[in-house]
């Protein structure tokens, strides 16, 4: 199928040789610019193949494959509508950690009282998104989309649990600040993006990673907790919006 990645003859079969494999997965590539030009090359490889002479192809080196890992995409046509729907998620999330930002630094007083306030406008906010588009993402397009929407689902539950675990161990001695509960939420960003990596768009391998590295970075430098975490998520849902509104396009 178009969209999913075609499987190496040898995961069937170790006997197949692998000139013959290479042959077999360059006639598969999904893009037609790497497939064969014509099929005197096909047959050229495959009777050099049979006089035991070496192949024109050879095995994709390191660089390649982790190109090729990138760039693969599955289950395009189950989500392709959802582009409109992840941009207003970007405003939600940029608003959301702005705002906690501001109820720390600049001390509007509200404390533990004021993040939770902010929370729950932030999930009433993508309640109301989530209804009013629902023709965008209801009823899920196959297994595929059904997946996203558990995963988004989970995110956004463990999310929420994050706060209030934070608080009650703070209630044994130490002192509460919220923007602790940032890096472990950057970590769990990641773990999602490197799901959604090996089940949607391999790119998402790279927003992990740099929710990996911002989980680090955040513990130095913790008063703009919130903000980098904003800034970070918009960023990532804008590029996630704006490949699916391109391949609505037929881009």
């Amino acid at each position: 199928m178009l969209d999913r990645e075609q499987t190496s003859p040898r995961l069937l079969n170790l006997d197949i040789p692998r000139e013959l494999e290479l042959v077999c997965l360059k006639c598969l590539e999904k893009s037609p610019q790497q497939r064969y030009a014509s099929a005197r090359n096909v047959a050229d490889d495959l009777a050099r193949y049979l006089t035991g002479d070496s192949i024109s192809l050879s095995s994709p080196r390191l660089m390649d494959h982790f190109v090729r890992i990138l760039e693969r995409s599955q289950y395009d046509q189950e989500v392709h509508t959802w582009s409109r729907l992840l941009i207003q998620f970007a405003w939600i999330a940029l608003t959301t950690h702005l705002l906690v930002y501001a109820n720390r630094e600049i001390d509007w007083s509200y404390g533990i009282g004021g993040l939770f306030a902010i929370r729950l406008l932030e999930i009433t906010a993508l309640g109301a998104v989530l209804w009013h588009m629902r023709s965008h993402w209801y009823p899920p397009r196959g297994a595929p989309a059904r997946q996203l929407c558990a995963l988004g689902l989970g995110y956004i539950t463990a999310s929420l649990v994050l706060l209030p675990v934070t608080y009650l161990l703070a209630l044994k001695g130490a002192t509460f600040d919220y923007a602790r509960v940032y890096p472990p939420m950057a970590v769990l960003t990641g773990l999602l993006f490197i799901m959604l990596g090996s089940s949607y768009w391999g790119y998402c391998y790279v927003i992990g990673a740099a929710f990996f590295v911002l989980s680090a970075i955040i513990p130095l430098i913790l008063d703009l907790g919130p903000l980098l975490f904003g800034i970070a998520w918009t960023a990532s849902l804008a590029a996630l919006a704006i490949r699916l509104r391109r391949l609505g396009n037929g881009g």
